[in-house]
């Protein structure tokens, strides 16, 4: 067996199971004996370098969630400048401060991840909180809870993933004083939000992404005997093309659409394709716009999402 970094097959273990098959079906011919999967990933591991593991280590997200992105219209592409004055600012922010939570008070910084391209600047506080079992009892537990900021390049952009809901505008306060105003500006004021909330810029978006609509949810008006409904289709054609939703459509006139889920395909450096989902909500007022990116979602997507999102700004 060839001998490969450690390293580099940690990181291959890690990508969800199409990604990996994906990079093990690159091998046309394997060594004789080799069959089960850990094996041929190790054939895949010897194959590339040091250098390549920075295309697949942290690339998948654990979680989905609510996602913004902000652009500071008065400031240029600081990212080095901002990752300098950090680590000056804080020192011990890259391996984590682990501030002293203390209850109701605002998040606090704890680490800062350079990525090629980016900076991910994690915050914490103490969650609510709730029951857990343990055995048979039940005891009180309250865990911190971390919220990603991602400052990204080409355009700069203030980027919120996994955010409480309403909690962005707070946060972005938060993230000006600790970066500060030389870099960001007023980071809640000096800023344009990206939220998609007219049908025109979820198309534009959905043209440019090459993405499909699959999924439409409703709401009922109060009167309406079924309350929530929704429609999907396959992957292939629009859900607005499809017979059950232009049925829903024509019987229930005055029930409101409430969200739409698209599907959208993201080509990677080794040719991976990965597909994605994104939703839009279209109702509760301020919310209307706002962006939920699916779960195990890979960097490149949400960068191929960001890209796109904020041209239309």
């Amino acid at each position: 067996m060839a001998s490969y970094d450690p390293a580099v097959l940690a990181a291959l273990k890690a990508l969800p199971a199409s990604h990996r098959r994906h990079l093990i079906a690159r091998i046309k011919k394997h060594p004789k004996g080799v069959s089960n999967e850990d094996a041929r990933l190790e054939v895949v591991a010897s194959t590339l370098t040091a250098d390549d593991l920075r295309y697949y280590s942290g690339l998948y997200q654990a979680h989905g969630g609510v996602i913004d992105w902000r652009i500071p219209r008065k400031v240029e592409n600081p990212i080095k400048s901002i990752e300098t004055h950090l680590k000056r600012k804080f020192p011990g922010v890259l391996t984590g401060l682990r501030p002293e939570l203390v209850e109701n008070a605002p998040p606090k910084l704890h680490q800062l991840i350079p990525r090629q391209g980016r900076l991910n600047v994690t915050y914490v506080e103490w969650a609510k909180p709730r029951l857990a079992s343990r055995g048979y009892d039940s005891v009180m537990t309250q865990p911190p809870a971390y919220f990603r900021v991602s400052l990204r390049e080409k355009p700069f952009t203030l980027e919120m993933w996994h955010v409480p809901r309403g909690r962005q505008p707070f946060l972005a306060a938060i993230i000006g004083a600790d970066i500060g105003h030389q870099f960001l500006g007023n980071a809640l004021l000096d800023t344009t939000l990206c939220r998609l909330e007219t049908r025109p810029l979820q198309a534009a978006l959905e043209k440019s992404l090459g993405a499909i609509e699959t999924d439409v949810f409703w709401v009922g008006n109060g009167n309406d005997h079924l309350q929530h409904c929704s429609v999907g289709a396959d992957e292939t054609i629009s859900v607005r093309k499809q017979r059950d939703y232009l049925d829903q459509a024509k019987r229930f006139p005055m029930r409101e659409e409430s969200k739409r889920k698209w599907v959208f395909w993201t080509t990677h450096h080794d040719k991976y394709i990965e597909k994605s989902y994104y939703t839009i909500k279209l109702l509760r007022g301020s919310f209307v716009g706002e962006m939920t990116i699916s779960d195990d979602i890979s960097d490149t997507a949400i960068e191929n999402l960001r890209t796109n999102v904020v041209s239309l700004f």
